[in-house]
């Protein structure tokens, strides 16, 4: 099955397109199936952007801060890195 991707970007919508790829990247290099993502910038907290996981019952959050998502390849590879579902 699909993974599906859901989310917004309040200041930097043009970041929009190239971070679903990302994330759809890294969910596929980990071999993740029927896994569920949100997330959504927060302007409270300079610009970080909250990534959350849901597979099944099981869930986790990867907090990417201060515009630091803006840059290529960041998202993936924290995803990578830390996603544990």
């Amino acid at each position: 099955m699909a993974n599906t991707i859901l989310g917004t970007l309040a200041t930097k919508p043009e970041h929009l397109d190239r971070l679903e790829q990302e994330i759809r990247a890294a969910l596929e290099t980990l071999h993740k199936t029927d896994v569920t993502c949100t997330f959504v910038e927060s302007q409270e907290t300079g610009g970080e952007i909250c990534l959350n996981f849901a597979l099944g019952a099981t869930s986790q959050t990867i907090k990417i801060g201060h515009y630091e998502w803006t840059k290529p390849v960041v998202v993936s590879t924290r995803i990578v890195e830390h996603l544990e579902l």
